[in-house]
């Protein structure tokens, strides 16, 4: 259950106690993690405004699937999803402040993605509805960013445990 028990967390987060480690010299694995996603969505959300990177940039739109703007020529961006990003790496480089805001971070980040990614398979591409735009290879994007937050936290969670600190195992 989430929040339950003292530090108490579901996933990756249940072997983190709450205890926030908030100096920039000590870093754990899992703050390091963190840093690196927070440097990957913030470089997704600055070169999706980079011409020559970004294909059709002329025709990026704030929103929606009428963007002509492809990051690489492969992926539909927008303005909106542009900002998502660099909001996503902002939020990753605060996070990466504390043991608990790491995984909590890449906890959530994941869910996040996977949602975004299930998003993108109930709406159609020309759809109005899709206003972040989707398309297939952004799916799988997202998919496997998803996959790679969840395992990041999985791996580095237990070795980001304080000196002497047991995991705290969550409340069923």
């Amino acid at each position: 259950m989430l929040g339950s028990g003292p530090g108490g967390y579901s996933g990756c987060v249940a072997t983190i106690p709450a205890v926030d480690v908030t100096d920039f010299d000590i870093r754990t694995p899992l703050q390091r993690g963190t840093a690196v996603a927070a440097v990957v969505f913030a470089v997704l959300g600055v070169l999706g405004f980079v011409p020559g990177l970004t294909q059709g940039l002329e025709s990026i739109e704030f929103f929606g699937p009428a963007s002509g703007a492809f990051l690489f020529g492969v992926f539909h961006v927008s303005v909106l999803l542009n900002l998502l990003y660099l909001a996503f790496g902002l939020v990753g480089a605060l996070s990466a402040r504390s043991v608990r805001g790491s995984a909590l971070y890449l906890a959530g980040g994941s869910v996040l993605l996977v949602l975004l990614w299930v998003y993108g398979l109930m709406v159609a591409e020309d759809s109005s509805a899709n206003v972040f735009p989707t398309d297939v290879p952004g799916n799988w994007l997202h998919l496997l960013l998803a996959i790679a937050m969840t395992g990041l936290c999985l791996v580095t969670a237990k070795r980001s445990l304080p000196p002497g600190a047991a995991p705290v195992e969550p409340e069923l």
